[in-house]
């Protein structure tokens, strides 16, 4: 009954919309600035109570003026309550059934999908002259990489977008997949190997959208598990390794449910309230595990769950809370990860962005004996000096994103 008025109450509100929209927004308004008004008396107050001007309140006024119009005191509205506006705003947005959410930075725009889960868009292809220059460098770091005898491919990371291009509104028009085949044919070009994932979930026939988080552009321990598997057959099969892959068979491992713990990236611009949040599910190994994991300057030794699993992340509120850095402890400048029961003596190198640390530790599992990794958004060193300093039997460019951030030489 319950559910059946509120869908009764939101249809009528949809339907009137136009007239309702302007309402809602004075109303927000007038919120706003009575807030704002017993924000400036409340501090008038302590300051004429006990601060420097006690007791004299025209002096308190003035000085409470002076520090608005000179910005000495953070009195900035929006700042201290953008956590309740950004709610606000997005259940609003979700009663009317708003499906693009703008930002001013266009970049930003939260799209809902049909299937109600968030996500960004594409809005253009590379230009030649990044064509051009990505190639470039991709020959030049496929020549060196050949003359070491160290192996090279790239590895193709989905998107969100790349699932069912009629999940967007039909006003959007994206362009993620068509960029990813630009870049896959610069290394195709290059004769580099490449492993298309967004080919390999449509050849099983997976639940595309089950791999991503509702709230978040990034993909899950499921997809992790799954991609680790798919990375590692390659690695077998094409450059004479010997990974364990019935490690990450999925009967091995247990789920570690953590019920309503993440908002996402893209949950964060619209509030809990618009699309919901997410459960922050981990598949744990059930056999034993050993690792060294060295992230930045800092070392843990101990199991999976132990060394590569940081619960720490799961503190705070929805939009303090940064729960996808609970694997690996979050975006790396460089990091090490040790397996002491490798099944192999063979190591890898991943030039990589965020997606890799869901991504890293089940390869882990499979039996690396060592995997580095340097993410370029924030390691200014080239991929050419841990090559020369670690010396990987393979180095696997990983990515979807933030292609002009890669260093491969100089």
């Amino acid at each position: 009954m319950i559910l059946l008025f509120i869908s009764i109450f939101r249809s009528e509100i949809v339907k009137k919309k136009i007239k309702v929209l302007p309402l809602v927004f004075l109303l927000f308004l007038f919120t706003h600035f009575i807030s704002a008004g017993l924000f400036f008396c409340k501090n008038v107050a302590v300051e004429y109570i006990g601060g420097k001007n006690k007791g004299n309140i025209v002096s308190s006024l003035k000085n409470e003026t002076k520090q608005i119009l000179t910005k000495q005191k953070d009195i900035n509205l929006y700042e201290t309550h953008k956590e309740s506006y950004i709610t606000i705003n997005g259940f609003i947005q979700n009663l009317f059934g708003n499906k693009i959410i703008n930002d001013a930075e266009v970049s930003n725009d939260v799209i809902k999908l049909k299937n109600g889960q968030l996500t960004g868009y594409t809005h253009s292809l590379f230009t030649d002259e990044q064509l051009k220059r990505y190639s470039e460098d991709i020959s030049e770091f496929s020549k060196y990489l050949e003359n070491k005898k160290v192996d090279f491919i790239y590895v193709q990371i989905p998107s969100k977008t790349s699932g069912d291009p009629q999940q967007l509104p039909a006003i959007i028009t994206d362009y993620t997949d068509k960029s990813f085949n630009q870049i896959i044919s610069v290394f195709e070009q290059n004769n580099v190997d490449v492993l298309d994932l967004r080919s390999k979930i449509k050849e099983q026939n997976l639940d595309f959208y089950s791999l991503f988080y509702k709230t978040d552009h990034h993909w899950n321990s499921f997809a992790g598990r799954w991609a680790a598997n798919e990375i590692g057959a390659v690695m077998n099969s094409d450059y004479g390794f010997t990974l364990d892959l019935s490690k990450l068979n999925e009967e091995k491992f247990y789920l570690d449910k953590n019920p309503n713990k993440f908002l996402g990236s893209w949950g964060k611009r619209v509030g809990p309230l618009y699309a919901g949040v997410d459960d922050f599910d981990i598949l744990i190994p059930e056999y034993d595990t050993s690792f060294v994991y060295k992230y930045n300057d800092e070392t843990k030794i101990g199991s999976f769950k132990e060394s590569l699993i940081d619960y720490s992340f799961f503190s705070g509120n929805y939009y303090q809370r940064f729960s996808y850095c609970t694997f690996l402890s979050g975006n790396f400048a460089f990091i090490n990860i040790h397996n002491n029961y490798a099944t192999c003596n063979k190591s890898i190198l991943c030039i990589a962005n965020s997606y890799s640390c869901a991504l890293l530790p089940y390869m882990a599992l499979s039996g690396y004996q060592d995997i580095y990794a340097i993410d370029p958004r924030i390691n200014t060193f080239s991929a050419k000096y841990y090559v020369e300093k670690y010396n990987p039997d393979v180095v696997i460019y990983m990515m979807n994103t933030d292609y002009d951030s890669v260093i491969l030489t100089k």
